[in-house]
C-alpha cells in the first residue's frame, strides 16, 4: 500500500513538472512574440501550407523574426482565395503583403490604386535596398510593359540578367531552364513493376491504353482501386490537356509559318480521342477533374496513380518514385511538339505591398532580407555546417539534418515559394551525377 502511494506521489509529482515546463516554455514564446511586430500575409496559393510561425530557440522562423524585428501572420484559405482577396479590395482590408497568382485579381490590385510600386516603396522606406540594384532588368521591364510599373516582386527569378547577376559555374541549369518544361506525363515506378510493365510498353497511344487495362485490374496495397489515368485535378486544361496535344503533334504555326489555334488541329482530335477512350473504359474518372491540388497530391503520394499528365512541379512526387518514358506518341506517326518559350516570364508568385501597412519601413526591412543572398541562404538551407556546407568548389549540400529539416512540412525552410530566386539557387547547385536525371 505504502510503495502504491509513493508510486502515485511520483507521478503527480512528475505531472506538475511536465505542465510547469509546459508552461514555461508557452510564457518564453509569449515573451519572444511580444518582442517583434506581426506582418500579416495573404496568399491565393491554396497548397501553399506554411506552418504557425514559430518563436523556438533554433527555428528558421525565430532567426528571421531576429534578423528582421517581425513575423508572419498568415492567411491562405484552401477555397475561394480570388474572391476573398477580391472583397478585401472593395472593402478597404487589404494586410501588408499579398501573395497573388490569379491575372484578374492582379489587375484588380494594380486598379485598386491600393499597392506600392515598388520602386516608389524602396527609395521611400530602404533606398539602401539590393532590390534597387540587382532586380533583374529584363524582368522588371516585361512586368512595367504588361502592367504600367514595377508592383511585385516576382518569384523563382531566371532570366537572362539574372543568370548574369548570380552566375552558374556550368551551363546545365541555364540549358535546363531553356529546354525543360514543367508540363509532362509520368509513370509511376511500383505499377509498372507491378503489371509487368517497362518504359517500352508505354511508348504509343494503343501501348498506353493497353497499360492502363492490366493496371485496373490491380488493387492499390491499402486495398483501394487503381488509378490508372489521372489528370491536374481542377487545372487540367492548362497543363494536361495542352501536355497531351503536344505530344500527339498539335502545332501553334501552320505550313504556312502563320500563328495558328493548337484545339483546330487534326492532332487535337486525336488526342481527345485518347482521353475520350481512357474515360470511357474506366481508366480515368470525370470526378477527379474537380480536384484541388491538396487532393491530387494525396491521390499521387497513396500509390494508387499510374499515369500522371499535368505539372508535374505541382505534384510533390518523389521523382525517383516516377518515370518518364517522354511523349505518348501518336498511332498515326505524328511527331511530338514541345514550344521554347523564348519571351521573359514574368513569375508564378507576385508578391505586393498593400499602401495600408501600418509599418512600411519594417515591411521593407523584411521584405529586403527575405530576397538577400544571406536571407535566401538561411530560409532555403539553413544553418551552415549544420544544415548545410560549401565543398572546394563553392557548392552546396545539404546534410542529413538539412535534408529531414527540408522535408519537414513542420518546418519552414524552404517554404518561402514567393521568395525564391532560381538563378540564386542554381548558382551554388552541383550537376547532379548523371544517374539522378536519366529518365529511362
Amino acid at each position: 500500500m505504502k510503495r502504491t502511494k509513493k508510486l502515485l506521489l511520483l507521478f503527480l509529482f512528475f505531472c506538475l513538472f511536465l505542465t510547469g515546463c509546459t508552461a514555461a516554455t508557452q510564457e518564453n514564446m509569449d515573451s519572444a512574440e511580444n518582442n517583434y511586430t506581426e506582418l500579416t500575409l495573404f496568399s491565393d496559393v491554396s497548397f501553399w501550407n506554411p506552418p504557425v510561425w514559430s518563436f523556438e530557440e533554433g527555428s528558421i522562423s525565430a532567426g528571421i523574426s531576429k534578423k528582421t524585428g517581425a513575423y508572419l501572420d498568415f492567411t491562405i484559405p484552401p477555397q475561394d482565395a480570388s474572391k476573398k482577396l477580391s472583397l478585401m479590395i472593395l472593402k478597404d482590408e487589404l494586410p501588408d503583403l499579398i501573395v497573388a497568382t490569379d491575372k484578374n485579381v492582379i489587375n484588380q490590385l494594380i486598379r485598386s490604386g491600393k499597392v506600392w510600386s515598388l520602386q516608389d516603396f524602396f527609395e521611400t522606406y530602404c533606398p539602401d535596398s539590393h532590390l534597387l540594384k540587382d532586380f533583374p532588368k529584363d524582368r522588371k521591364q516585361e512586368y512595367i510593359r504588361q502592367y504600367g510599373d514595377w508592383y511585385a516582386y516576382l518569384s523563382h527569378l531566371n532570366t537572362d540578367d539574372a543568370r548574369k547577376t548570380w552566375k552558374e559555374k556550368t551551363s546545365y541549369y541555364g540549358d535546363l531552364f531553356t529546354h525543360s518544361y514543367n508540363h509532362g506525363i509520368m509513370f509511376n515506378r511500383k505499377l509498372l513493376a507491378r503489371a509487368n510493365l517497362t518504359v517500352s510498353d508505354i511508348q504509343t497511344a494503343s501501348q498506353v491504353l493497353k497499360a492502363f487495362e492490366k493496371v485496373k485490374k490491380l488493387t492499390a496495397e491499402d486495398g483501394q482501386s487503381t488509378i490508372p489515368l489521372l489528370l491536374e485535378g481542377n487545372q487540367y486544361l492548362d497543363s494536361s490537356i495542352s501536355c497531351l496535344i503536344g505530344s500527339f503533334g498539335a502545332e501553334v504555326i501552320d505550313d504556312n509559318g502563320n500563328y495558328t489555334e493548337r484545339f483546330l488541329q487534326p492532332e487535337c482530335k486525336d488526342a481527345f480521342a485518347f482521353l475520350n477512350t481512357a474515360f470511357r473504359k474506366g481508366y480515368a474518372f470525370s470526378e477527379d477533374l474537380t480536384l484541388d491540388n491538396l487532393q491530387m497530391r494525396d491521390l499521387i503520394a497513396d500509390d494508387r496513380v499510374f499515369c500522371y499528365i499535368g505539372n508535374t512541379s505541382n505534384t510533390g512526387v518523389d521523382a525517383t518514385r516516377w518515370v518518364s518514358a517522354g511523349p505518348i506518341l501518336s498511332d498515326f506517326g505524328k511527331r511530338p511538339v514541345m514550344s521554347i518559350d523564348l519571351s521573359v516570364p514574368t513569375g508564378w508568385m507576385q508578391t505586393f505591398v498593400s499602401k495600408s501597412c501600418k509599418t512600411p519601413e519594417l515591411v521593407a526591412r523584411f521584405f529586403d532580407y527575405m530576397t538577400s543572398d544571406e536571407g535566401l541562404l538561411y530560409s532555403n538551407y539553413g544553418v551552415e555546417n549544420e544544415d548545410y556546407t560549401f565543398d572546394s568548389d563553392g557548392y552546396i549540400h545539404r546534410t542529413a539534418r538539412g535534408q529531414q529539416r527540408f522535408h519537414d512540412s513542420n518546418d519552414m525552410l524552404g517554404l518561402f515559394w514567393n521568395f525564391y530566386n532560381v538563378a540564386w539557387d542554381h548558382s551554388l547547385l552541383p550537376v547532379p551525377a548523371k544517374e539522378a536525371w536519366t529518365i529511362v
